[in-house]
């Protein structure tokens, strides 16, 4: 299966290299999600955010866990940065690796410290996919992989009229597929840290 496979090659580069502690990524504090429009419908908030590793709406974000904050680690190789989420006593609780391509983010993969060295340690990856034939252009396809056999498929369709875009996830757990509108644009760049999405109280 492709995501094994994946996470196999990403355990051997992404958990290889020394880092020094720094502040490569660009990244603001994070954000909690709710309904962000009254017009979107809750459930499917829920479902396109729903993978605990990133939050698709209303911006792309990496999902940082409660009770956390960032340590940036840097390496020579700039093609390859990563920040763990440390706890109240400074253990990490969660690494995160970003491999960058031409300027833009390729692949993220997520992994627990304390597994390095084992095939258990890398859980989870993001494969981002840009339009090549539009320099900067937002991305327009992710693909979501966890273990266990999770798999989120994502369409991002730009719209430069609105300044935001629609967007379509499949998943092999959800059926049909939703479908959500006033997505905000991500450069495919910098990040940002968000909290896992919270679904609204209902009469909130």
């Amino acid at each position: 299966m492709r995501f094994l496979s994946l996470l196999s090659v990403s355990l051997a580069i992404a958990l290889s290299s020394t880092g020094s502690t720094g502040s490569p990524i660009s990244a603001v504090s994070p954000t909690r999600n709710t309904l962000w429009s009254t017009h979107q419908n809750a459930a499917a908030l829920a479902t396109i955010n729903r993978n605990k590793l990133v939050n698709f709406f209303p911006r792309f974000e990496i999902v940082q866990p409660e009770g956390t904050h960032p340590r940036y680690l840097t390496y020579p190789n700039s093609l390859h940065q990563s920040v763990e989420f440390v706890d109240g006593t400074g253990e990490a609780i969660v690494e995160v690796d970003v491999y960058y391509d031409n300027g833009q983010i390729k692949h993220i993969f997520f992994s627990d410290p304390s597994q390095v060295g084992t095939d258990d340690a890398v859980f989870g990856e993001v494969a981002i996919f840009h339009d090549t034939n539009i320099p900067g252009s937002p991305p327009t396809f992710y693909q979501v992989l966890k273990k266990g056999g999770y798999q989120d498929e994502v369409i991002y369709e730009y719209s430069p009229r609105t300044g935001t875009g629609r967007m379509t996830i499949e998943s092999n757990e959800a059926s049909p597929g939703v479908t959500i509108n006033n997505v905000l644009p991500w450069n495919g760049r910098d990040l940002q840290f968000g909290h896992a999405y919270e679904m609204p109280r209902v009469g909130a």
